[in-house]
């Protein structure tokens, strides 16, 4: 395998994992709102997870949002609709989380290519 090839499925990898955690986050979120909210201190605010000014939460509110980021740039992306309402940080942040999520599909076919290759190779 190429340096190039690697690097590039280590990419798709952690992205992956981003967006497995993503989903986990979602699952916990829907399953125990309150008891996350009462351990973290964060409220849930109209669009978002909003936190308190410290370091604690500014660490959590990154993690907690990360699904509502996934689903918001999936939106976006497929009707961009009032884009010039949005401030250029969090634009930037939907389309950094529409290239995760395509990383991350992308990595089963690194994957599988790779096993296919394996194969003809033997």
């Amino acid at each position: 395998m190429s340096a190039k090839m690697w690097i590039l499925r280590s990419v798709c990898l952690i992205c992956c994992c981003i967006v497995a955690t993503a989903v986990v986050v979602a699952f916990v979120e829907i399953a125990a709102y309150h008891a996350v909210a009462d351990m973290t201190g964060c409220n849930l605010g109209q669009l978002w997870f909003a936190c308190e000014d410290s370091w604690g939460g500014r660490l959590i509110a990154p993690v907690l949002n990360l699904p509502a980021l996934f689903s918001y740039a999936r939106e976006f992306t497929f009707a961009p609709l009032g884009g010039s309402q949005m401030g250029r940080e969090f634009l930037l942040s939907l389309y950094l989380c529409d290239l995760v999520f395509v990383l991350a599909l992308i990595y089963p076919l690194l994957l599988f290519s790779q096993k296919s290759n394996d194969k003809e190779n033997q």
